[in-house]
């Protein structure tokens, strides 16, 4: 596509930009939830507990030290009211001179799977180290 709209909009929905926004949605959406615009006297809020972590493991000790957050995480599951809904590795997995091998990979992912020490889900985003600084990094993806 490119980056200029192209055309006027069409009554049909398309992949292509148009020079003016349409001015409504083309179909109306498709739900059986009641809809208001009233403000509520109630309004409720939902609390999201998440952790955060990154470049890490690089070695043996990192290994132990996420093991044992994990497990201290998992007790507090069992007794806090603050229960975590999840948690985010944003990435570097590895140090910047590992060869990205598979085995390395895999043994983040044993480290990260849901077990006694982690019943939290863990979203893992690959980060530079983990592809871009790799010998190959197309082959990084694989």
């Amino acid at each position: 596509p490119s980056i200029q709209p192209t055309k006027q909009p069409s009554i049909q929905p398309t992949k292509q930009p148009s020079i003016q926004p349409t001015k409504q949605p083309t179909s109306l959406p498709t739900t059986n939830l009641p809809t208001t615009n009233l403000p509520t006297n109630n309004p409720t809020t939902t609390e999201v507990v998440f952790h955060v972590m990154g470049d890490t493991p690089y070695n043996v000790p990192d290994e132990a030290c996420i093991t044992l957050d994990l497990h201290t995480l998992a007790q507090q599951q069992l007794t806090s009211t603050r229960k975590s809904n999840f948690i985010v590795h944003v990435g570097d997995m590895q140090s910047e001179v590992t060869r990205c091998v598979e085995n390395e990979f895999s043994s983040v992912r044993r480290l990260m799977q849901p077990s006694e020490n982690s019943t939290v889900p863990i979203f893992v985003l690959a980060g530079d180290n983990d592809w871009n600084d790799c010998p190959q990094p197309d082959e990084a993806w694989g």
